[in-house]
């Protein structure tokens, strides 16, 4: 079927989560939560779908949304999750 299908290895995709999301956390004194979920190794992601969830809880937006637009340029380069 049409879509994106994502596969990775999940000890080190939680080794990069983990680190990223404690240095952002120390970076952004006022980003307090940072929850990420990443489809893996299910059916393909039809186009327009998510195929990832990013929540960041700030106390203001401006520092949240800096510290979710960094996540999402550093797991582009850094997260091992292939998609094809």
């Amino acid at each position: 079927s049409p879509g994106l299908s994502y596969e990775g290895y999940v000890p080190m995709i939680i080794r990069v989560y983990s680190s990223m999301c404690d240095g952002l956390l120390r970076k952004y004194g006022q980003v307090h939560s940072i929850h990420l979920c990443h489809r893996l190794y299910g059916p393909p992601v039809p186009p327009g779908d998510m195929s990832m969830y990013v929540s960041v809880s700030s106390e203001h937006r401006g520092e949240g949304f800096e510290c979710a637009r960094e996540i999402m340029d550093v797991l582009k380069e850094t997260l091992p999750i292939w998609k094809w």
